[in-house]
């Protein structure tokens, strides 16, 4: 795995403290990603999601004002709405190369089909 942009970074660097004997894979720098994506809904609620017991509610609240979040950089932009019924179609891609000696990242920037 690279660990070329901030997101990743702090990704590699949780895993080295909490879990150090975990090799980084897929599932759990998507585990990480979904985390970081919760997190970004709760800030965006602001002060107030301290306050009381965080609801539902309060969490698609908080996903309807992400707006071109990339979690520093482990996604592509991703912007949502209030009240929208589905997450967003992402036409993006992260290219992997499989060797012999297994699975490399080739890049940790994204190809989209638009943007």
């Amino acid at each position: 795995m690279l660990d070329d942009n901030q997101g990743q970074r702090d990704f590699h660097a949780a895993l080295a403290r909490y879990t150090p004997q975990l090799t980084p894979d897929a599932d759990a720098i998507c585990a990480w990603a979904a985390g970081r994506l919760l997190e970004a809904a709760v800030r965006d609620l602001g002060p107030t999601a301290r306050a009381a017991p965080i609801t539902t509610a309060d969490l698609f609240a908080g996903l309807g004002r992400i707006h071109q979040e990339t979690l520093g950089g482990l996604t592509p932009p991703m912007t949502f709405t209030p009240a929208q019924s589905a997450a967003p179609l992402i036409d993006c891609v992260y290219f992997e190369l499989l060797t012999d000696k297994g699975w490399t990242a080739t890049s940790s920037q994204p190809r989209c089909t638009t943007g």
